[in-house]
C-alpha cells in the first residue's frame, strides 16, 4: 500500500462532508468543489492547462449509500464539476492527471479488490468522455503521468506491491513497459518505487522515487529520459542513518532547472523537516526550506517560472493538533512560506499545478470534504 493511500483510511474518520462559506489568505482563495452524496472525496492531483481548462482526480470513499468510483473534476474557468468515470471494484484511487490539450488527458492510478491486490489503471479523456481504452500493462499502480501529446505519454508507479519501479509509455495506440535502470539489482531492493513524472519536453523527463537497499534506510533516486534512454541519477542522501529523504513530487522548469519537494523523515516515521532538492544541469543538491509547522509533509511542486515555483502539503502547527495546508513559494532567491487559509480545522494540500500565464491551484482534503485553493 502506497504511503499517500495509507494516510487516507485516517482521514477518511475525520472528513465530515458539509456545506462551508470560502476563505482567503494572502492571495490564497479556496473555491468549492461540489462532493457527491455517500462519498468523502481526498483530490490528489491537479492539472491546470488553460484558466478556463483544468482537472482534478483523486479518491472517493463510500459512506452511507454511496460506492467506490474514481473522481475526476474539471474547472471550465468558472466552477468545478464531477465528470463521469468508468466504474471500478473494491478499491481504486487516481492519483495524477496531465492533459496535452482540451481533447487529451490521461489520469491514472489504481483499481483493485483489497489494497493488497491491485492493478495499474489509465483513464483518457478525448474531449467528449473519460475511458478506460487500454491496459496499463502488467504493473501493480501507477503513481504519476506526464502527457506530452495524443501519441507520448509516459506514466510511472511500480510493477508488484512493493518493487521494482516501472515506467509505462502510451504511443496513441497502445501502452507498454520501458526498459529502465534500476538504484539496485532488480528484486533485491525491497519498496523501489517512482512516484512521480514531470516532462519539459520529448527529450526532457525526469521521474523521482525511492528504494530500500539490502542494508541501511531508504533511499531516494531519480532517472532522466534524454529522448532515447533512461538514464539514473543519483540524490542527495541524508548522511544521518537515522534520518531519510522521502520525496514525493518534481516538476521540470528548465534543461538545469528541476525541482523535487518532500520530507525529512526521522527513524520511526516521523517527519520532522521539508526538504527540497534542485537539478542545476549538473547534480542534485539540497536547497534550504522553511519549517511549515512540527510534522511537515511538501505533496507537490510545480512552476510558472525559474523564480516563480510553488510547493504544497501540511502539518500540524503544534504537537497534538489537526494539520493544517500549507504552501510555500520560490522567488528565485529563497523558498518562504505562503500563508494558506485555515479553512477548516483539519486540510491537508497533496497536489499544486501552475503554467505560464495561468493561476495557481492546489488540491486537497478538509474536513469539509474535497479541497481546491487558487492563487493569482
Amino acid at each position: 500500500m502506497s504511503r499517500r493511500f495509507a494516510g487516507m483510511v485516517g482521514i477518511v474518520a475525520a472528513v465530515l462532508v458539509s456545506a462551508t462559506a470560502p476563505v482567503s489568505a494572502a492571495g490564497w482563495t479556496q473555491v468549492a468543489v461540489p462532493p457527491p452524496a455517500g462519498n468523502n472525496i481526498i483530490l490528489n492531483s491537479v492539472d491546470i492547462r488553460t484558466n478556463t481548462d483544468a482537472w482534478a482526480a483523486g479518491t472517493a470513499f463510500a459512506t452511507a449509500g454511496g460506492s467506490t468510483f474514481l473522481p475526476i473534476y474539471h474547472w471550465n474557468g468558472v466552477s468545478w464539476s464531477l465528470l463521469p468515470t468508468p466504474p471500478v471494484s473494491t478499491v481504486g484511487a487516481l492519483k495524477s492527471v496531465n492533459a496535452s490539450s482540451a481533447t487529451d488527458a490521461w489520469a491514472v492510478g489504481f483499481t483493485g479488490t483489497s489494497s493488497r491486490v491491485t492493478n495499474g489503471v489509465g483513464l483518457h479523456w478525448d474531449g467528449t468522455a473519460w475511458t478506460s481504452p487500454a491496459n496499463t500493462g502488467a504493473v501493480a499502480k501507477l503513481n504519476g503521468v506526464a502527457d506530452l501529446s495524443a501519441t507520448n505519454a509516459w506514466a510511472v508507479g511500480v510493477q508488484g506491491r512493493f518493487s521494482p519501479a516501472a515506467v509505462q509509455h502510451w504511443d496513441g495506440t497502445t501502452w507498454s513497459s520501458v526498459t529502465i535502470p534500476h538504484p539496485t539489482p532488480q528484486g533485491s531492493g525491497q519498496g523501489e518505487s517512482l512516484v512521480a513524472v514531470s516532462a519539459r519536453t520529448a527529450s526532457d523527463i525526469w521521474a523521482i522515487g525511492s528504494f530500500s537497499p539490502e542494508t541501511g534506510p531508504s533511499q531516494t533516486f531519480a532517472l532522466h529520459y534524454d529522448g532515447t534512454t533512461w538514464s539514473l541519477v543519483p540524490m542527495p542522501s541524508s548522511g544521518d542513518p537515522q534520518t531519510t529523504f522521502v520525496l514525493n513530487s518534481v516538476a521540470a522548469v528548465g534543461a538545469n532547472d528541476v525541482w523535487a519537494v518532500g520530507q525529512r523523515v526521522a527513524a520511526g516515521g516521523t517527519p520532522v523537516a521539508t526538504l527540497v532538492e534542485h537539478w542545476d544541469g549538473t547534480q542534485w543538491t539540497v536547497v534550504p526550506s522553511p519549517s511549515i509547522g512540527v510534522f511537515p509533509h511538501l505533496n507537490g511542486v510545480s512552476a510558472r517560472a525559474a523564480n516563480d515555483v510553488w510547493a504544497v502539503g501540511y502539518s500540524p502547527t503544534a504537537i497534538g493538533g489537526q494539520e493544517q495546508n500549507a504552501a510555500l513559494h520560490w522567488d528565485g532567491t529563497a523558498w518562504t512560506v505562503s500563508s494558506t487559509p485555515m479553512v477548516t480545522d483539519f486540510s491537508q494540500l497533496w497536489s499544486v499545478s501552475a503554467k505560464p500565464g495561468t493561476a495557481v491551484w492546489a488540491v486537497g482534503v478538509s474536513r469539509n470534504g474535497p479541497l481546491a485553493l487558487t492563487h493569482p
